[in-house]
């Protein structure tokens, strides 16, 4: 049949096996078999996969040129192919060798080199010992594992630990030769050499580099308001009960509270003046109790009340003690009982025993009872006329004894609180006196 589309070669008829990739149409069909190069690098797919093309060199899209290697180990990426530039620690083969590129990490602590080196590694992954994947930092120190980006800083060793271009430096900034416990980053001075820095061989401790005064060896001063040792400790004055006056003698105690507001301290603002420090209702501001025996206001005197006489019962009279108790002549205390009714006279005061008839109340009830005639006196046998006697006697009352009471007017005291006959014979003394009086001239009449 006249269908011959080569006369030149036998193997081109219609119906001839079609070779792939050789730009020739053997069955005669207008058509060319091609090798695969589905990412168009150049490179044929490994496994031998074939397209029909119309162009009978190949050069449609998708097939592979003619001649073509068919060493392609991935045909779905342009950049790999053998011969292919391999990128460092991308998990990808690019050129089709079989093995990776990584970076890189000689002291194994997760860091790579800074200077870009690499390693060829048997796998895609870069985990193997001594390889870094491209995503680890870049490593200060690869010959250091202890130095590395993330690495913990150690202070003033002069080591960049943590390969941030700085070093953690100690200050001294006001030169007292004691440095904080804290640290603080300086660039750059990897020996802290700078000004105001100083290395972890100074001592420590230092609460204020601001202040020279201010380290551990400083002197406190009390109630300053500054930790002047750096101790964390003031020394407070005392104020034990709270009343907001020190001690008079000036005594300090440690305390917490720098500014000495605690409990039972005080600041140098409050007055040194308590003389009781152990009763917030003494100070020199409190209200004096009378006769209480506490020197209330510290005043150093207290307020007694008076018993002039020292029969135990006082007035509501006040004298001044000189000390603080109310034992000395003439004073006494608030429990000693009211009230005497004349204090310049011991015998006479509440509990004293009465004399009736003698002028005097004794133990102040208001009432001074009269005396009973004598008994011997009316029964004597008489020395007068016998018949005036009979006819006395005829009817007469002189056996009966008259029982006389007086009862004695005493201008009350205000400032004593009760009654006092003393400074009143003008009125109690008097009419005691016309009583008396009364009585003997009764005793006369009928001895007549």
């Amino acid at each position: 049949p006249a269908t011959d589309c080569d006369d030149t070669t036998a193997l081109a008829y219609p119906g001839a096996p079609e070779i792939p990739g050789d730009g020739t149409d053997q069955d005669c069909d207008g058509t060319e078999i091609c090798y695969v190069d589905a990412d168009g690098d150049g490179h044929a797919e490994m496994t031998g996969l074939t397209t029909t093309s119309y162009a009978l060199d190949c050069s449609d899209p998708g097939a592979a040129p003619i001649g073509a290697a068919a060493d392609d180990c991935d045909d779905a990426a342009i950049t790999v192919f053998p011969g292919a530039a391999e990128s460092i620690a991308d998990g990808v083969d690019q050129d089709c060798d079989g093995t990776e590129l990584c970076f890189v990490d000689a002291d194994g602590d997760g860091a790579r080199s800074a200077d870009g080196a690499t390693v060829v590694s048997a796998d895609l992954e870069c985990d193997a010992e001594g390889e870094a994947t491209g995503s680890a930092s870049a490593d200060c120190n690869d010959a250091d594992a202890s130095v590395s980006p993330g690495a913990e800083e150690v202070p003033a060793d002069g080591i960049d630990s943590d390969c941030d271009g700085a070093e953690l430096c100690f200050t001294d900034y006001d030169g007292d030769g004691f440095r904080p416990d804290e640290y603080s980053e300086v660039e750059g001075d990897l020996l802290c050499t700078g000004v105001g820095l100083v290395g972890a061989d100074a001592p420590a401790g230092d609460c204020d580099d601001d202040n020279a005064a201010i380290n551990p060896d400083g002197v406190e001063v009390a109630a300053d308001g500054i930790d002047s040792n750096c101790d964390g400790i003031e020394q407070c004055y005392i104020d034990a009960d709270n009343d907001g006056f020190r001690t008079e003698d000036g005594a300090v105690i440690d305390s917490e509270s720098i500014d000495c507001s605690g409990d039972g301290v005080s600041g140098a603002d409050a007055p040194a003046t308590d003389c009781d420090d152990e009763r917030d209702d003494v100070n020199p501001l409190a209200v004096e109790l009378v006769g209480d025996e506490v020197d209330g206001d510290c005043n150093g005197v207290e307020e007694c009340y008076v018993d002039a006489d020292g029969d135990g019962y006082r007035t509501t009279e006040v004298v001044q003690s000189i000390d603080s108790d109310c034992a000395d002549d003439g004073e006494a205390t608030v429990d000693e009982p009211l009230v005497d009714c004349d204090d310049s006279l011991a015998s006479v005061n509440p509990g004293a025993e009465e004399i009736p008839g003698d002028g005097l109340d004794q133990d102040c009830d208001g009432v001074d009872p009269g005396g009973d005639d004598v008994a011997s006196d009316d029964t004597a046998e008489p020395s007068g006329d016998d018949d005036d006697d009979a006819g006395d006697d005829a009817g007469d009352d002189s056996d009966i004894p008259i029982e006389v009471t007086v009862e004695l007017d005493a201008p009350a005291s205000e400032d004593k609180g009760g009654c006092s006959t003393a400074g009143s014979a003008s009125g109690g003394t008097l009419g005691w006196a016309v009583a008396m009086l009364g009585l003997v001239g009764l005793r006369r009449r009928r001895a007549a």
